[in-house]
């Protein structure tokens, strides 16, 4: 991979937007199945956001209306403790599990996994 020109571009030649650091690994060349990447794909090409928080990139987020009020309305003042899009999409990170957290989360979600003492293979028990 190769960064040039706001591009990351991969051995094979496929280009991807770089926004904010952060490459977008969506192709612009190719038919897309889901609005919501198309609506990614234009702000990468920089035609624009959600003018409520531009930085926020609501525009590529999978929530209705009423979920991207919810975060501009946490972040507007300023003194959130855990990022207002986080506490938003916790909801659609285990079906119902989060469900009654969305927009109040006080603390980042991060499971305790209890896992066996490991015997330097992998994770999952596979060996590289």
């Amino acid at each position: 991979m190769i960064v040039n020109e706001g591009f990351l571009t991969s051995d094979s030649g496929a280009k991807y937007f770089i926004v904010d650091d952060t490459p977008v690994m969506l192709l612009d060349d190719v038919k897309q199945t889901m609005d919501l990447v198309e609506k990614s794909l234009r702000r990468a090409r920089g035609e624009g956001g959600d003018v409520r928080a531009p930085e926020l990139y609501l525009e590529s987020l999978g929530l209705v209306e009423e979920e991207k009020k919810g975060i501009v309305d946490l972040y507007s003042p300023g003194n959130f403790k855990i990022d207002p899009v986080v506490s938003f999409l916790v909801g659609a990170t285990n079906g119902i599990m989060y469900k009654h957290l969305i927009g109040s989360l006080t603390e980042y979600p991060i499971p305790d996994l209890p896992l066996p003492p490991s015997r330097g293979g992998g994770l999952v028990g596979y060996r590289l």
